[in-house]
């Protein structure tokens, strides 16, 4: 009788103990997707700002340099300022590139990836804004040595063409 009181009480807590376990995990999974949404979101309108469109459009015309060095320095000191407040009002983002349609890093927060050349390889979380469910690929920095998750994003000009 003892035994069978045990087993029963044994078998009462695991079940509580497993049901505390999946309500826990359910909470975390529900936090984790809103913390994807949410810098889903971030990342999009930051692409589909006019200002960042427009400058991102001038700054990627090979002639701009070239024809107008005094605007393309404006527009570029203008758009690494935006890129650097964007970093610091949003702490858990560790860099922000744009890159040409080629994969060319033109503008970043990490000056020496400026140039280089930056593919959007099996580490790259990519998606668009028609895109509601994305799954988000992990992997460990080489840099940090930490997790790290890469988002990525089309810039489109006005009539909606790819331009970074």
């Amino acid at each position: 009788m003892a035994f069978t009181a045990y087993l029963l009480a044994r078998n009462a807590l695991k079940q509580a103990v497993f049901d505390q376990l999946s309500l826990a995990v359910s909470i975390k999974d529900k936090e984790i997707n809103q913390w994807f949404n949410t810098q889903r979101q971030d990342v999009l309108l930051s692409a589909s700002l006019p200002e960042v469109k427009a400058t991102t459009e001038f700054l990627l015309n090979k002639n701009a340099v070239k024809e107008n060095p005094e605007a393309y320095q404006l527009a570029y000191n203008k758009i690494s300022e935006y890129l650097a407040n964007l970093t610091k009002i949003k702490s858990n983002l560790q860099d922000v590139s744009i890159l040409s349609t080629s994969g060319i890093v033109m503008i970043s927060t990490s000056k020496d990836l400026e140039g280089k050349y930056q593919p959007l390889g099996s580490t790259t979380t990519y998606f668009t804004s028609d895109q509601d469910d994305f799954k988000p690929t992990f992997y460990t920095s080489p840099i940090t040595g930490k997790t790290a998750i890469t988002f990525a994003t089309p810039i489109l000009n006005q009539c909606d063409y790819l331009i970074g």
